[in-house]
Formats: structure tokens, C-alpha cells, sequence
């Protein structure tokens, strides 16, 4: 079997990635290997047993990521309850605005007066007054309160993410101390102190723009660049450039031996030497799967040299993710490191086939192998791109050949400046001069790039067997002059046969579809709520609002409702609907305005402004938009059988209240069937009190005001008289919801769902029965 290693290493992924989805018992995983390893050993065939060694593989890899996963934080037992951690910092931390999170070591904890002696690594959030610095020894008071796995349907799991870190707690303290200065740990005395000094030599000799893009490229260290720039760079697809990986570790290398070689040390010395400092860099600037990737490479590579033996770009790449595999199985739910190795089996297996095809285009040949080499890793890693990010940069290709040398030269610029800045800081300021240039033009290209209307393309999620087609045709499309065409005319009956069936399941699928989708989105302290019908159209009702907390801005339009939207699979939104103007329920959807078309926006009958309602209705008015103004008795036709009634608010508007906007929010009953459900944004008793005369009653309530204390009176509650109550909430300083809202609701009978414990919440109806399901 031809390269071995990359069978075994996509076995070993596979079995990894099947036991994360079917969580099987480790007994059933180790039956099954002994099973193999009896067949192995039987007199077979080497085929046949390279076959079952790949197999093998395959069980290994589950029964790995079945161990890894079991293994719990120590303090989950003690999750929510009130102890006392001595913890270490391991860096110096990244301001939050309410907090700062810093990544720490627990030494150990109290709780009940009871010392326990645990190790572990976790993040912990500071809300107190008080600043630390990596090496201090902290003593903090507060709750471990674990990770939340995911918040919307799509995302990725934030639990496993951090678990592929090292990390699996957090701990949440607005009560700590100091007990001792930057203490005598090895790490942060060899690796953090370096790291700073590099950080200041950067900082003392250029501009704070400039220096937090190379603090990025060399260090690794991304959070001083500022969020539009973040922006640009994955719009125009070059994030990978802030991320240190091959291209830095192979300069690094090529620097340390070229230096060794004017220094007369000999071959095997120099090597020795150069892998000893690449492997205090990498761990220098936190390990990142990339760079781990690349210097597992770098050594394979330095390996063949010595013992000179041919070296083989995909076996090595393969031999690397095998052993990072083994070693920390939960690197499966870690982009960097599938990103990392997708670009890296792309260049492998596609480079050449693209170079081939390019090759009768009369071009300079440095040009041709840029533009191959761009071409080869986006056609590989397209997907996947799509599958995180719901975006695909088509500028990419052609940007990738100016911005990939600037950056190597800017790095080959940049280490001897630092080493030179550690002694000589004045003279550094010359050789940084250089950087300064090239950094400028670098970001300035970028801005300008990213800036463009066919910089890139937004893609909402795709059916899985839309890659697996995708991926599949491309493999038949690189092998088609190889023995692929034989097969393909072979078999053409029995492909066109496949091809007609599974197009017709996907037709009749969507002919037949009669469920009507409703989805609560978790937005955090906000609302937002889309309705897909049976032939696609959607209404999105309210898109959450941004948080502002002193210095600190999160876009939750753009960070938290476009993605979560893409992620269900949203192209184009036929009715968006805004409650009332309270930038809870409003702000978000000035950013969905911006990246969807919108048919027809439907605002309350209420003379209340402001400023991004403006903005929101100038966007969606340029686009193109029909605006309406809707209250009591509008019915707006969503399909046949599907309608929405608006009745609220009424021609008499509710004025004097202690929140006038609240009171005179849009309230709509959607009936579908038997199936109905009442949206009440954030009316409180002034309005529920005239509601309640109405035919308000429905299957599912979403309840007012975030479960508020001035809404959900019990009469109002009784009326509706709800199977269901969803509660879209999050952290807050209000008390929502509120304990007697939540009592009302059990009174009445109805399960409550609530966004902040439950994550999303879908609904899907044919009108006669319902599922629910919720992210977590």
C-alpha cells in the first residue's frame, strides 16, 4: 500500500472523530482491537494485514480518545460551590472588560476547611480590582463553573476546544490576593521572561499598530491587534500569517544554520543545536499545533539528512499528526490543528497535479509555483474554511503571492533585529526601520483587499455529504490520468444509477417537507428568534444586541446572531421583524441587514426612535427592503396554513409606563395547524393586562422581558396557558428571570427552556405534533 503512514494517521483520526459522535463503551473498542490483533497475527497475506493494521489503527485511535475524554477536572465535583484556590499565573492576562482571564495553574484548593493537593490547568477569570503577572502566586475566593459546551446549533464545542489546550476549568473569583511575586518556576523564568523581553525590544522600536502584527508573526501573540484588522485578514483569507507555523519555524531553522555554518560548526553538531533551539521557541511562544506540526516535521526532515535517506513530505506530515494524535487526542476539535494539516496534505497531494495544468500558461516560473501553490491549498482546505467559518476568501489566491514573501521578509527581518535589540536597543530601532515599511504596505494592501465587494463570499452551512461529494470528486479529478478513469468508465451505470437515486431522495425530501422550524438563538441578555417554514422562507423576530462593559465592546451582531444564522443554514431572510428599538433585541440585526437580503422589515406602529433603528432602515432601505409599520389586526401570510397575527400594539398606544418602548413592543401569535406560538418581546403588566382579553392562547409562550418581575402575571400566564415557556436570557444584573415568573410558569403547567441553561432552542412542527431539541 502506497504511504502507509497516511492510511494509519486517517485511521487513527477517523476512529477518534467516530468516537466523539458514538461514544461507545471502552469495552466494546477493546474487544474489537483484540479481535484485529488475532487476525493480524494469523497466517495471512501482507496485504491483507496491512489492511488490518490499518484497522488496527482505527480502534487505537478510539479507544484513545475514549480514555482522554473521560478523564475529568478535579474540580467539577465542586463546580458552583464556594472554595479557595492557590493558583499560579502562567501569563500575564487579557482585560475583558468586567474581568480579565488569565491562564493559571491550581495548585491546590479548599473547601469546608478541608486542603485537597490538585493539579490542574484552567483559566481563571479575575473580577477583581486587583492585576497580575505570569510567575505570581495568587490565593482567590469564587466558583469553578466548568465551560459552556456550545451555545447555538453549530457551534463548536467550546468545552472540547479548551480540553485540546490543556485546560478544563474555570474558576470565577472577584475576591484574591497576592501571596507572592513572580516566583522561581522554570517555565515562566526560561520561557515567559524571554517572550516579554522579545515583546518589549518590539514595542520600544516600532509603532503600536505596527508592533502588534509583529508580535503576532513571531510570538504568536494576537491579542494586541485591533478587531477591524483581525477582520481584513480573514476576509482576505491571510490569517494563517498571524499564526506561527512552517513558515516560520523552516526561516528560524534556515537562520540558526546558517549562522552555525559561518561559525565552522560542524554538520551533525549544528543540527543538534538547531533542534534544541527550535524546540525552545516552539514551547516558548505556547506550542501551538501548528508550530508543533512544523517542528515535528523540521526534525523528521533533519532526521533523513543525517542518515541520509529520502524524505517524503506526506509520511512525515503523516508521522507528526500520529504522534500529536496519540499524545493529545482531543487536538480533533482544534482548528489550528486541522487547518494546519489540511494545507499541509494539500500541498502535498495537490501542488503538483495544479502545477502541471499551469504550466501551458506562459508565465514567469516563480509566479507559476506561487499561484499553484495558492490554488492547491485553497481547493483543499475550501471546505473546511466554509465548515468553521461560513466564509470563503476568493481574493485569497492571488493576495497570497505578494503577502507570503512580504512576511517572510519581514520575519527575516525581524529575529535578527530582536537579537540585536536585547543589547544594542538603540541600533535595533535602524534594523526594525525596515520592518516598519514592510508592515505598513503589508496591513495597507490587506485593508484595501478586504475592503473590496469580491474579496470574499459568505456561505451558510452545508450538508455534510456536501463535502464528502465535493471531496470526493476531487480526489477522482487529481487520479482521473492515473486508474480513477478506468473505474469511472467502468462503473458508469452504476454511478449515473447512484447519482439519479440520491437526487431524487433530496427532491422528494423537499417536496414532501411539511415542518415548520423555530429556532430561539442564544444571544445572550437579548432576543432573537428565527421561523424557517416548510418551503424555506424565514422570518427572523429581533437579532440580540451588543454588550458594552467600560472599554470593552462585543459585537454580538456580527460575533454571536450572522454566524449563528449562517450555521443554520440561512442564505437570505424573507421578513425580519423588530420588536421595540431596546438594542437587546434591535442592534444585532443592523449587522444581519448588512450581510443578508431582506425582503420586507416590519417595525411596531410606535413613534419611538433612535439612531440605529435609523441606521437599521437605511441599510435595509438601500438594499432594497420594503418597510412596514405593523400593529393590531395586521396578519402577515407566511405560507399556505401559516400565519402570523399581530395584535399588539394597538391604535392607543400605552404611555406613562416606566418603560413606554416595552409596553407597545410587537406581540404576534404564529398558527400553524394545531400548533401556535406567542412572541411577546418585552411587554410588561401595562400590556399584558389588555392582551389578556385577546385569543392569546398558544402551545408555546415566549415569555416577556426575559422573564422580568414586571411581566408573566399569573393571569396572563393562565390566558396563554402554555405547554412551553422560552426564556431568552443571559448573564445579567437584573434578576432575569425572575424567581416568582419562574413559579407562575410551573403553576401554569409548562416546561420552561431557558437560553442561558439550555444554549438554542429549536421547535419543529408539522402542525399536529412537535420536537424540541436544545443545544445543551
Amino acid at each position: 500500500m502506497d504511504k502507509p503512514l497516511f492510511h494509519i494517521a486517517i485511521s487513527i483520526f477517523t476512529g477518534m472523530i467516530i468516537s466523539n459522535l458514538i461514544k461507545p463503551p471502552i469495552v466494546i473498542i477493546i474487544i474489537s482491537l483484540l479481535l484485529m490483533l488475532c487476525l493480524f497475527f494469523m497466517n495471512l497475506k501482507e496485504k491483507d494485514k496491512t489492511f488490518i493494521f490499518i484497522i488496527l489503527a482505527f480502534f487505537i485511535g478510539m479507544i484513545d480518545y475514549t480514555w482522554f475524554a473521560s478523564y475529568e477536572s478535579k474540580l467539577s465535583s465542586y463546580e458552583n460551590k464556594n472554595i479557595e484556590v492557590e493558583l499560579l499565573i502562567i501569563d500575564d492576562g487579557i482585560n475583558k472588560g468586567s474581568y480579565t482571564a488569565y491562564n493559571a495553574e491550581m495548585k491546590g484548593f479548599v473547601y469546608q476547611g478541608k486542603h485537597y493537593k490538585y493539579k490542574e490547568k484552567i483559566l481563571f477569570k479575575n473580577y477583581g480590582n486587583s492585576f497580575y503577572r505570569a510567575g505570581d502566586l495568587v490565593k482567590a475566593r469564587g466558583q469553578a463553573v466548568g465551560f459552556i459546551n456550545k451555545r447555538n446549533f453549530g457551534d463548536q464545542d467550546y468545552s472540547l476546544y479548551n480540553r485540546s489546550n490543556g485546560i478544563y476549568n474555570q474558576f470565577v473569583s472577584a475576591s484574591n490576593e497576592l501571596i507572592k511575586e513572580t516566583n522561581g518556576d522554570l517555565r515562566i523564568l526560561l520561557l515567559h521572561n524571554m517572550k516579554k523581553r522579545m515583546e518589549a525590544v518590539i514595542d520600544s522600536a516600532m509603532p503600536e499598530k505596527e508592533a502588534a502584527f509583529l508580535k503576532a508573526v513571531i510570538l504568536g501573540s494576537k491579542q494586541w491587534i485591533d478587531e477591524e484588522e483581525l477582520t481584513n485578514f480573514q476576509k482576505t483569507g491571510l490569517s494563517h500569517l498571524l499564526s506561527v507555523s512552517g513558515l516560520h519555524v523552516a526561516y528560524v531553522a534556515s537562520m540558526i544554520n546558517k549562522l552555525l555554518s559561518l561559525m565552522k560548526v560542524n554538520e551533525r553538531k549544528s543540527r543538534l543545536i538547531c533542534g534544541l533551539i527550535l524546540i525552545y521557541y516552539t514551547m516558548m511562544i505556547g506550542s501551538p499545533p501548528p508550530a508543533v506540526r512544523a517542528l515535528l516535521m523540521m526534525i523528521v526532515l533533519t532526521i533523513s539528512k543525517i542518515y541520509r535517506k529520502e524524505y517524503d513530505l506526506v509520511s512525515s506530515a503523516s508521522f507528526s499528526a500520529i504522534l500529536m494524535l496519540l499524545v493529545n487526542p482531543m487536538l480533533i476539535h482544534n482548528q489550528g490543528f486541522i487547518i494546519s494539516y489540511s494545507c499541509i496534505y494539500s500541498i502535498a497531494f495537490l501542488y503538483n497535479p495544479v502545477l502541471n495544468k499551469l504550466k501551458s500558461i506562459n508565465i514567469p516560473k516563480i509566479i507559476n509555483n506561487s499561484v499553484a501553490l495558492s490554488i492547491a491549498v485553497q481547493l483543499g482546505i475550501a471546505p473546511i474554511l466554509i465548515y468553521y467559518f461560513q466564509y470563503l476568501s476568493i481574493i485569497n489566491i492571488i493576495i497570497n503571492i505578494i503577502a507570503v514573501p512580504m512576511t517572510y521578509a519581514i520575519i527575516a527581518v525581524a529575529f535578527p533585529g530582536i537579537v540585536i535589540g536585547v543589547f544594542l536597543p538603540y541600533i535595533s530601532i535602524y534594523v526594525f526601520a525596515v520592518d516598519y515599511y514592510l508592515i505598513s504596505v503589508l496591513l495597507k494592501i490587506v485593508e484595501i483587499s478586504g475592503s473590496l465587494p469580491f474579496a470574499g463570499i459568505s456561505i451558510s452551512a452545508l450538508p455534510i455529504y456536501v463535502y464528502l461529494i465535493y471531496y470526493l470528486f476531487l480526489i477522482c479529478l487529481v487520479n482521473y490520468d492515473k486508474y480513477i478513469s478506468y473505474y469511472i468508465w467502468k462503473w458508469k451505470f452504476y454511478i449515473y444509477m447512484m447519482a439519479a437515486i440520491f437526487t431524487m431522495v433530496i427532491s422528494v425530501k423537499y417536496i414532501i417537507n411539511d415542518d415548520l422550524r423555530i429556532v430561539m438563538l442564544d444571544v445572550g441578555q437579548g432576543d432573537s428568534i428565527l421561523i424557517t417554514t416548510p418551503k424555506g422562507k424565514n422570518i427572523l423576530i429581533d437579532g440580540g444586541g451588543s454588550a458594552k462593559e467600560g472599554d470593552f465592546y462585543y459585537d454580538v451582531g456580527s460575533k454571536v446572531t450572522v454566524p449563528a444564522l449562517r450555521k443554520l443554514g440561512v442564505w437570505g431572510i424573507d421578513t425580519v421583524m423588530v420588536s421595540h428599538i431596546h438594542e437587546d433585541h434591535m442592534e444585532g440585526l443592523i449587522k444581519v441587514a448588512e450581510e443578508f437580503n431582506i425582503r420586507n422589515l416590519l417595525l411596531p406602529k410606535a413613534p419611538f426612535k433612535s439612531d440605529k433603528l435609523e441606521r437599521l432602515i437605511d441599510i435595509s432601505r438601500r438594499k432594497g427592503a420594503n418597510i412596514y409599520y405593523v400593529g393590531a389586526r395586521d396578519k402577515i401570510l407566511l405560507e399556505k396554513d401559516i400565519c402570523l397575527e399581530v395584535l399588539f400594539p394597538t391604535d392607543k398606544l400605552i404611555v406613562g409606563t416606566s418603560s413606554d418602548e416595552n409596553n407597545n413592543s410587537i406581540v404576534a401569535k404564529l398558527n400553524y395547524g394545531r400548533f401556535s406560538m406567542i412572541f411577546t418581546g418585552d411587554i410588561e403588566r401595562e400590556a399584558e393586562n389588555i392582551l389578556k382579553d385577546l385569543d392569546i392562547g398558544s402551545v408555546v409562550l415566549k415569555v416577556p422581558h426575559h422573564g422580568s418581575s414586571t411581566s408573566s402575571s399569573m393571569e396572563f400566564i393562565n390566558k396563554v396557558s402554555p405547554k412551553i415557556s422560552l426564556i431568552s436570557v443571559g448573564k445579567n444584573v437584573y434578576g432575569h428571570p425572575s424567581e416568582k415568573v419562574l413559579e407562575n410558569i410551573k403553576k401554569a403547567g409548562a416546561l420552561i427552556y431557558r437560553t442561558d441553561t439550555n444554549g438554542a432552542i429549536r421547535i419543529i412542527t408539522n402542525g399536529d405534533k412537535l420536537k424540541l431539541k436544545t443545544v445543551r
